[in-house]
């Protein structure tokens, strides 16, 4: 679980931002549809990104 890339980005960000960051950013982006987890799955969208960098720019760019 720790090695995957949407894990290992959401950790970066919390690093350099913090957890009230990265709580508003995850609900702001749930509200403009993006979805953390599909039903029944342990994956979303944010794991559609890519990897690691990937995911941590689109994060970034939610700021």
């Amino acid at each position: 679980m720790f090695t995957k890339p949407r894990i290992v980005a959401f950790a970066t960000f919390l690093q350099r931002y913090g957890e009230a960051k990265l709580a508003d950013i995850l609900a702001a982006n749930e509200e403009r549809g993006v979805v953390y987890h599909y039903d029944g799955q342990l994956v979303g969208d944010y794991d559609s990104l890519g990897d690691e960098a990937a995911i941590l720019l689109y994060l970034e760019h939610s700021l």
